[in-house]
């Protein structure tokens, strides 16, 4: 099944029915000790809970972000049927959703029911004519889960917490659900991120579970599996920033979306065969964060920057060796003479198995209690509207691009004289500025967001080359003791490394001419 081009999301009219929920994964052996923390707030109720989503065949609600739902809840002689139709469905572990719901008849869908909501709007030439019951609509996929279900008072507010332990089933896959949902029923949504870390703590300093805050709807997990695609599509890495807002605002879109980013990609790396891009995106998206939040000089948490920092660590380490296996040792083992074939295959087993072992240590340490506290935190704090305002993007966007502009430049036109380490900060710099100029593009004119752009590019570019190089070497003195091997692997990147670097240089000449010609047209 394939999901043609997304139409516009439907939006739905000022005060018109929402839903506000925080979704939340879990491993199968912390739901007994979550459930054991919630029955000490409220009482349970349980029930099966059987749902079929419907759409049209070219997959219009799909396309517009929304979903049409029949459910049974209950069984036998008890069972009731509730139709729901949402809108908004994003990627977002918090959610605010449209949301219109109706008690129907047995095992119909009711479009008469819907006549306040956009489904409309969304259907269009596609809408069953009045009376017509779900007619051109048909069954897409299907989720049946045992529900239990807690309402909790905290802090004022009204939370109906929930645990679902089920399947998604379409076009004869299967996909569990084991997940909780904790949704806003009334008073402020602070009060629900304020019950899950209550919840994943338990009443210590430090979380015990693992309460992992994801966006991936049933509606959006049910489409993807219909279609025979097992990853979901990350959002983009780049976040829409508001040119007549501030730096503390900016900062928090910053964490809001580049967390949500990270873990929609933490979700894949426990597929049987990983892609290395997620790893390498997810890394991406938490230096493009933490750059962002550098150049915006926003007042942020110290354990923010810090968290940052060492799950960007864990992340790297499984980049390097995917970029050694995938690209750097085939090319020097191809490269050498046949007599070196078979030391070399060894070097590369060698390789992957530490490859292997790095990526199974990611994926633990991405599925343990620390790494899902710091993520609840992370978006508990970009959810929190700031106490004073920041400075005006538009003040400090370029000034502070300029700066960045002069330093890349200066310290590029002498890279090749720079040790190891020197070259190094040089690349994450110019990788800095990069992620600057792209951030902040909307507030800074074209001669700061376009032709600095592509100079600076070519100085990554470039500088990254002499790193792999580097590193390239470091990974062979780790891999064998073969003194002929590293001589080999060191001929091998020499001159590579001081070709990059020539090219750096280039780079960094060019760049300078460019941040002179922007400061000329912007002063």
């Amino acid at each position: 099944m394939t999901i043609p081009a997304p139409l516009a999301a439907a939006r739905p009219a000022a005060g018109a029915p929402q839903e506000q929920e925080l979704k939340l994964r879990l491993r199968a052996q912390d739901v007994a000790a979550l459930r054991a923390r919630l029955d000490r707030l409220a009482p349970e109720r349980s029930e099966r809970v059987d749902s079929t989503y419907f759409d049209t065949p070219d997959l219009r609600l799909a396309r517009a972000r929304a979903a049409l739902r029949l459910r049974a809840l209950g069984s036998g002689g008890r069972r009731r049927w509730v139709q729901t139709f949402k809108t908004g469905d994003s990627a977002a572990a918090f959610s605010r959703r449209g949301e219109w719901e109706s008690p129907v008849r047995a095992g119909r869908i009711e479009l008469a029911r819907l006549a306040d909501s956009p489904l409309a709007q969304v259907l269009g030439s596609a809408l069953p004519a009045a009376g017509a019951g779900a007619s051109g609509l048909s069954a897409v996929f299907r989720t049946c889960f045992d529900r239990s279900t807690w309402e909790i008072e905290l802090a004022g507010s009204r939370i109906e917490v929930a645990i679902d332990r089920g399947l998604i089933e379409a076009a004869g896959r299967r996909e569990t659900i084991e997940e909780a949902e904790l949704e806003l029923r009334s008073g402020g949504a602070a009060a629900v991120w304020q019950l899950a870390l209550q919840l994943c703590r338990g009443g210590s300093r430090r979380a015990d579970l693992c309460l992992l805050p994801y966006g991936d709807s049933k509606a959006a997990r049910g489409y993807r599996l219909a279609r025979g695609a097992a990853l979901p599509v990350p959002p983009a890495l780049v976040p829409p920033l508001d040119p007549g807002g501030d730096t503390a605002a900016a900062a928090r879109v910053l964490v809001e979306q580049g967390l949500t980013t990270v873990l929609a990609l933490a979700a894949t790396l426990g597929v049987e065969a990983p892609d290395p891009e997620f790893v390498h995106q997810a890394r991406v998206a938490l230096r493009r964060l933490r750059a962002g939040l550098a150049l915006l000089e926003a007042d942020v948490p110290a354990w923010l920057p810090l968290g940052l920092r060492r799950w960007s660590r864990c992340l790297g380490q499984v980049r390097d060796w995917d970029v050694a296996c995938e690209q750097w040792l085939p090319a020097l083992a191809a490269a050498a003479p046949s007599a070196l074939a078979g030391p070399w295959a060894r070097v590369l087993a060698a390789a992957a198995r530490r490859r292997d072992a790095a990526r199974a240590r990611l994926t633990a340490q991405l599925q343990t209690p620390a790494f899902a506290e710091f993520a609840l935190r992370a978006l508990q704090w970009s959810a929190t509207p700031a106490r004073l305002p920041g400075r005006p993007l538009a003040a400090v966007a370029a000034p502070r691009v300029q700066r960045r502009l002069r330093r890349v430049a200066a310290v590029g036109a002498r890279f090749a004289g720079l040790d190891a380490k020197g070259q190094h900060q040089a690349r994450l710099q110019a990788k800095a500025l990069r992620y600057a100029i792209e951030l902040l593009a909307p507030c800074l004119p074209p001669a700061l967001a376009q032709a600095p752009l592509r100079a600076v590019a070519r100085f990554q570019e470039a500088a990254g080359r002499a790193h792999d190089a580097v590193v390239l070497q470091a990974a062979i003195a780790r891999l064998t003791r073969s003194p002929r091997l590293r001589a080999a692997a060191a001929a091998w990147a020499a001159p590579r490394h001081d070709k990059a670097a020539q090219r750096v240089e280039r780079a960094a000449a060019k760049l300078a001419q460019r941040q002179r010609a922007a400061r000329r047209l912007t002063a």
